[in-house]
């Protein structure tokens, strides 16, 4: 699965995945933190409804320490 997903982003726009609230966690698992936090940014961007979700899912588990993921929480509103 992960060379489907590295295929695909390979030959998307600009070597990135769309912008969809699961890319993000996608990213996660082919360990691009990068690129997942470059998809979250773009959701917070859009005023993405889906960002309340952020800090709940198992695959984020990776990232929560990074300074990145806590600041993206207190911009959402939400708590660390």
């Amino acid at each position: 699965m992960k060379d489907c997903l590295r295929k695909a982003a390979k030959n998307s726009p600009g070597g990135i995945l769309p912008d969809t609230g699961s890319t993000a966690g996608l990213y996660l698992a082919l360990g691009d933190n990068d690129r997942a936090f470059h998809v979250m940014e773009a959701q917070y961007k859009r005023r993405d409804g889906g960002l309340i979700l952020l800090g709940t899912e198992p695959i984020q588990s990776s990232i929560r320490s990074d300074p990145r993921f806590q600041q993206l929480l207190q911009r959402v509103g939400l708590p660390n």
